[in-house]
């Protein structure tokens, strides 16, 4: 089929205030060339006459092509006038009614437009475009009831169309429907991130649906909107909604958050629970309180995992890992690095009883240097805090009346996002708390879904913390105490680069050799791999920043340090090897394993 691809397609936005202000968005309709008749291979006398046929048949092109001129240049007035003509010659080209009903939908002539595309549906009924395309029609037209039929039979034909969810989540706005709303703007946001208008949308069906419950996502989708858009209409809605929201809240958190919304430094809310349904196959909710942790991931030759949780004496941990390769998983003290237990992969898995309290790493590494790719579960008890970490899956278990914790350490201005989701089983209301290490203060709470339902949560550090990285813990318990089981996923960014600005792999090395030379340990703190998947040995560098018990043997061994030459480089920019030389003379040679994480180096192994 000829159709052209629209310029600008007329909708409304919901408003808080006003329903129906306009809005531009992009064209539903698809953009095809109009092709020519090829030349026949054979010679043609000068004197013939053309058939009447074939006289029609140019006359009608002609039409058509003056018509596709005409709304290029958007005069659809014209156009039409030549699509009209091109139909008198032939009343059942699908074309031409096609391109009419574009003509009629730029001029605002919704009920010509959706007229013709029923016309085109008659012709073709196999035209998928028509029901999305009338059905935006009928949207503006506030004909809901039959845009939601059309839109839904649009995407039962293409499940990915991002724009028939889109309309449709306006037509249940407009019919109050917002809860089905927010479901269909939520689908089109995971179709198409950047759906600006999506998110807004969202945001006012949010504030229809729970008023004030539901702030945390209402001012992370008006941020969005901050973000993506070039409209000036949606932006100036989105910051009237945020301004008016600060004038009305006085929770620290939340007004940082609605600051962070308005400069547009937001990150939208993972997906829902719909894609995690799958992942609660064959999990046993009655098994005793704790975590179980799922990890895919592949091991590069020489690397290790290392995955830190802080545990206490009478906790137990459990490890195991499946590989076609010959990997080894244990439990090392991380401040030590001694190794508690160690198991081959396909053996059965270790099972340690912590002896004192302190913070470990559950190690994955290659026997041998060898690498591959893994599958590895573990297993903790109530009181085990595990780092969150974004590689892994995890189920928890709660203990009556009591909490799951989990620890996050970043810099200041990252966000930790993640959903909680109760198993189908155990519906309990789960509650989700961010809490200062230190103090245990409640610096974020989210609890805003009822029993059963999706706990999404997305906690920003504040940037008035000091630099370095800032460790909290979050809490994970239901509303009234009672047990249950639930999924948690998790996603962060490091928005503050290391304060090291290692930007070279030989002035991370100097600035070790520098900290011992000057005794300032404060900023070894932030030298090592963010991941944790750094040796101890790197790892007690780091510590010295406020672990004074080796800082003598580290000055002794590193304040004479120097360069022996420029770094090796991995062919990927991931990975480098500086050797130097060291010790109380200055006169060991060693080298230095380093990693790249988005732009600056970090220590890895030594």
């Amino acid at each position: 089929m000829n159709t052209w691809k629209k310029r600008r397609s007329r909708e409304f936005v919901l408003s808080v205030l006003v329903i129906g202000t306009s809005l531009l968005v992009p064209a539903c309709g698809g953009a095809k060339e109009v092709m020519t008749e090829p030349l026949e291979a054979t010679v043609v006398s000068t004197l013939a006459e053309p058939s009447p046929a074939e006289t029609e048949r140019d006359s009608l092109d002609s039409h058509l092509q003056s018509a596709e001129a005409y709304f290029e240049d958007g005069e659809y007035d014209s156009a039409v006038v030549e699509l009209e003509a091109a139909i008198d010659l032939d009343p059942d080209n699908v074309d031409a009614h096609t391109n009419l009903a574009l003509c009629h939908f730029e001029k605002g002539d919704y009920k010509g437009a959706a007229a013709e595309w029923t016309r085109v549906a008659e012709l073709d009924p196999e035209q998928d475009l028509v029901y999305l395309e009338r059905g935006t029609c009928y949207f503006n037209l506030a004909r809901h009831d039959d845009a939601i039929e059309d839109l839904t039979e649009a995407i039962a034909r293409n499940e990915t169309s991002a724009d028939a969810y889109r309309v449709r989540g306006k037509s249940y706005a407009f019919l109050e429907d917002y809860e089905q709303a927010v479901a269909d703007l939520t689908r089109t946001i995971e179709l198409d991130p950047t759906a600006d208008e999506a998110y807004l949308n969202r945001a006012v069906s949010m504030s229809k649906i729970g008023g004030l419950d539901d702030l945390t996502g209402i001012v992370t989708d008006l941020g969005m909107v901050l973000q993506l858009s070039e409209d000036d209409g949606m932006r100036a809605q989105a910051e009237s909604m945020l301004e008016n929201l600060l004038a009305s809240v006085d929770d620290p958190a939340l007004i940082e958050l609605a600051q962070a919304a308005l400069a547009g430094e937001v990150i939208a809310e993972p997906a829902d629970e719909g894609e995690l349904e799958a992942s609660f196959m064959g999990i046993d909710v009655t098994r005793a309180p704790g975590h179980s942790i799922g990890v895919e991931e592949s091991l590069d030759p020489g690397e290790a995992h290392r995955f830190l949780l802080l545990a206490s004496p009478g906790d137990t941990v459990g490890a195991g890992v499946t590989s076609a390769a010959n990997l080894l998983v244990g439990v090392q003290n991380a401040a030590t690095g001694q190794i508690l237990q160690a198991v081959p992969s396909g053996s059965d898995p270790l099972f340690v009883a912590i002896p004192e309290n302190a913070l470990y790493h559950i190690v994955i590494e290659g026997a041998g240097g060898v690498g591959g790719g893994y599958i590895a579960s573990f297993e903790a008890s109530p009181k085990v805090s595990f780092a969150l970490d974004p590689r892994f899956f995890a189920i928890g278990r709660l203990p009556e009346a009591g909490p799951l914790y989990y620890t996050y350490s970043a810099h200041r201005g990252s966000t930790l996002r993640g959903n909680v989701i109760p198993h189908p089983d155990t519906p309990v209301d789960l509650i989700v708390e961010v809490l200062e290490l230190e103090s245990r203060n409640g610096v974020a709470e989210y609890d805003q879904s009822g029993p059963g339902k999706n706990e999404r949560f997305s906690f920003t550090i504040p940037s008035t913390e000091p630099e370095g990285l800032r460790t909290y813990i979050v809490s994970i318990t239901s509303s009234d105490g009672s047990q249950g089981a639930y999924a948690l996923v998790i996603e962060s960014d490091d928005a503050e680069p290391s304060s090291s600005n290692a930007n070279t792999p030989e002035d991370l090395v100097l600035m070790v050799f520098d900290a011992a030379s000057s005794g300032q340990f404060d900023r070894l703190a932030d030298l090592c791999d963010p991941r944790g998947e750094n040796d101890g040995d790197t790892q007690m560098i780091c510590d010295l920043a406020s672990d004074e018990t080796h800082r003598d043997p580290f000055v002794e061994a590193f304040a004479k340090g120097r360069l022996l030459g420029e770094a090796q480089i991995s062919p990927d920019g991931t990975a480098a090897e500086v050797s130097f030389a060291f010790g109380p003379e200055g006169d060991q040679e060693e080298t230095m394993e380093l990693i790249n994480r988005d732009g600056p180096w970090y220590l890895h192994g030594f």
